[in-house]
């Protein structure tokens, strides 16, 4: 092989990993703006949870503060009715008796 013909089939190889990096510098490129934009979403979905979870711990506090002190007065009122609903059988319950007793 003569000089000439080396020296063409180098550049020939050398034109061949030129596009190579080209082509590589491209889809580098890509990548990182890939990642750029993956990187500002993650930051958004941070954001988001961030407010996500303040507005749990707000709806926590009004449960807490708000919601449990009406379930508490609903309990005790239906304590009081079970209880006025007991005096009110035993009250029937002694009546019975008498009208029984009455009738015999």
């Amino acid at each position: 092989m003569d000089n000439e013909k080396f020296q063409e089939l180098v550049l020939k190889k050398l034109d061949v990993f030129e596009k190579k990096f080209e082509q590589n510098d491209r889809f580098q490129e890509l990548v990182l703006n890939h990642m750029a934009h993956l990187t500002q979403d993650m930051t958004e979905l941070k954001q988001t949870v961030g407010d996500i979870n303040d507005r749990v711990g707000k709806l926590e506090v009004k449960v807490e503060h708000e919601v449990m002190g009406k379930i508490n007065v609903l309990f005790d009122v239906q304590q009081q009715h079970t209880e006025q609903l007991n005096r009110i059988e035993e009250k029937v319950s002694t009546h019975e008796e008498f009208i029984i007793k009455r009738i015999k």
